[in-house]
């Protein structure tokens, strides 16, 4: 934390999965009950709950925590790649 005192950020990779998840304390590595997304939904949930304590703890400091969905991200992605990059976002973000 020291070398982040300055007004530096924790950020974390967010999903919209979260709202699917929760935290089974009985069951944290999802072992009786590995089906469909439900390791990744109860991972993302328990992350921004991580993220969130985080950013409460920090409160009085110039650090924050935050969370980002990589999907809804503003970012120059699409515009700042050239060639073959642009048709392989495109085709992944748009079908």
């Amino acid at each position: 934390l020291e070398i982040m005192a300055d007004h530096g950020r924790i950020i974390f990779t967010g999903s919209t999965h979260h709202q699917y998840g929760n935290c089974d304390l009985d069951d944290l590595q999802s072992l009786t009950c590995h089906a469909n997304r439900r390791p990744y939904n109860n991972s993302k949930f328990m992350l921004l709950m991580f993220c969130m304590e985080l950013q409460r703890r920090l409160v009085d400091s110039t650090i924050i925590s935050v969370a980002a969905h990589p999907g809804f991200t503003a970012t120059n992605i699409l515009t700042s790649t050239k060639g073959k990059q642009i048709g392989f976002f495109k085709q992944k973000c748009f079908g």
